[in-house]
């Protein structure tokens, strides 16, 4: 990604849109990063190649969570 890295992304996403909900994608995830990008506000941090199971269910439960703060729980 020229002229950013993931993390600056995430912090000018949180700063443009506190409440968008991001979740990171990283060829080379640590343990560090990943706390890292959760203090910024991602609300998950999943490494390549991507699962898409595991994808689904971090987006289902962001989805459900998005809709448990407004009051609507989704089944």
């Amino acid at each position: 990604m020229p002229g950013m890295n993931g993390i600056q992304v995430l912090k000018e996403i949180k700063r443009i849109k506190p409440k968008a909900e991001v979740i990171m994608v990283t060829a080379y995830g640590t343990i560090e990063t990943a706390v890292e990008v959760m203090k910024i506000g991602a609300i998950d941090y999943i490494t390549k190649p991507i699962d898409i199971e595991e994808l689904l269910t971090i987006i289902n439960n962001a989805v459900e969570r998005k809709a448990a703060k407004r009051g609507k729980v989704h089944s």
